[in-house]
């Protein structure tokens, strides 16, 4: 009877705990509540010369590397995103995004604006062209696993994205699962069609870090990057420069617009 009680306690306890991390909250001031997501995602971030910058950056604004941290450098990144829940402002289950977004951290000239531009991205075509305007319609394949042993935790994953344009993106990565660092932040993300269209993200997420040039570590066992097509062959085209990878096998997110 005793041993009953403690499993239907603690399976309100986890009924509980689920609820409190999918609950959006209140918006700020100023801002109305779009949505929520919770996905698996892994960061690879690159320095591409100024030339391929100049062609997909907007007019008005300039490429603002990454200043500190892991990451530090890179001008380019490629964030790969496989979502397991998404939610509207009514908190009524919408279908979850999995695919890719290319990313430039960049500041608006003659003023303090600085964030994330995103400029493309291939994903389902129920998705595309998305928020921002920019996205693709395309299929994405991804596998993942993890495998316990004496040695560890081992993760792999297998990212292949495939555009009905003609773009194809695969990433392969192998490494063993260290300890994740939590953190929580702010952001305010653009449209690289659009800069004066933004989303405000509030996002709790867990990150790991399997390789960074400026902090010297490389826990990657296995890893490969191939990036062909019209567009993705003009920004990778073999001069690009690897900066890290960045794994966050828990990112939870609240999505604002302003008022």
């Amino acid at each position: 009877m005793k041993s009953s009680r403690f499993v239907r306690a603690a399976s309100r306890l986890v009924v509980l705990s689920v609820g409190m991390l999918l609950a959006p909250g209140t918006p700020f001031a100023g801002e109305q509540l779009s949505g929520t997501n919770i996905d698996k995602r892994t960061t690879v971030a690159f320095r591409v010369s100024d030339a391929v910058i100049g062609k997909l950056i907007p007019k008005g604004w300039a490429s603002n590397p990454i200043a500190t941290g892991p990451l530090k450098g890179a001008n380019v990144t490629v964030v790969l995103i496989d979502s397991y829940f998404a939610s509207d402002a009514d908190e009524k289950p919408r279908p979850p995004f999995s695919g890719f977004v290319l990313a430039l951290p960049a500041k608006k000239l003659e003023t303090e604006t600085a964030g994330n531009l995103i400029v493309f991205g291939i994903t389902s075509e129920e998705q595309a062209p998305g928020a921002y305007g920019v996205y693709v319609v395309g299929k994405a394949a991804i596998e993942r696993t993890s495998k316990l042993s004496n040695a560890g935790m081992t993760i792999r994953e297998n990212w292949q994205l495939v555009s009905n344009d003609g773009n194809e993106l695969e990433v392969n990565l192998q490494f063993k699962r260290g300890l994740a660092l939590r953190s929580k932040t702010d952001a305010r993300t653009r449209s690289g069609a659009n800069p004066d269209y933004y989303r405000i993200y509030r996002i709790d997420q867990a990150t790991e870090v399997v390789r960074s040039v400026t902090a010297e570590v490389d826990r990657a066992e296995m890893f490969t990057f191939r990036a062909s097509g019209p567009k993705l062959a003009q920004i990778f085209d073999g001069t690009e420069q690897l900066v890290g990878v960045i794994s966050t096998p828990v990112y939870s997110r609240t999505v604002s617009l302003p008022d």
